[in-house]
């Protein structure tokens, strides 16, 4: 007989529980936050835990240099503060925040690369997802799958956003 296996339920996963017992008590097949939250603040199953502060304060400081943007001098809007991991003696990760405009070449680098993975794993998931979708779905349907060369929409976002009323060109753009 397989051993039964025991583990101690985590926040994320409590959470993820608390919104599929939501969904399935209003029989509805989409739910918002703040109707999950208040159910489920409603009904007792959640209270207000204790945090642990200073992990608190690393993720709300993260957060805040992550948002954080500045006007470089070609009138474009950046993130101004870039993470890049680094390993503590005692072997855990702790992530290194610099200034664009101050921060070495390697710490850049590997801060770029480390948010270009990202963007694979995220692609990866949106194809996965798209995929389960497609071969499960109760309606049936088949969605496009979707292209993943981002290089066409980066060259659209470069475009201007405001063109001049007359075509530069001295040609008639009304035809």
């Amino acid at each position: 007989m397989a051993k039964q296996q025991r583990f101690k339920m985590g926040r994320k996963e409590y959470l993820q529980r608390l919104f599929h017992e939501y969904i399935q008590e209003h029989h509805v097949e989409t739910a918002d936050a703040t109707s999950v939250y208040d159910w489920a603040h409603k009904t007792g199953r959640w209270h207000h835990t204790q945090f642990d502060i200073r992990k608190q304060y690393i993720r709300e400081l993260s957060r805040a240099l992550r948002d954080e943007r500045y006007i470089d001098p070609q009138g474009r809007e950046v993130r101004r503060m870039h993470a890049a991991p680094r390993k503590l003696p005692d072997g855990q990760l702790a992530w290194e925040w610099a200034d664009i405009t101050t921060a070495k070449p390697e710490h850049m680098r590997v801060s770029l690369t480390v948010r270009r993975d990202g963007i694979v794993a995220d692609a990866w998931q949106h194809f996965l997802d798209t995929k389960s979708y497609n071969d499960n779905n109760v309606h049936g349907a088949a969605l496009p799958l979707f292209d993943y060369d981002m290089n066409k929409d980066i060259a659209e976002k470069q475009q201007p956003e405001e063109w001049p009323d007359e075509n530069p060109d001295g040609e008639d753009q009304s035809s």
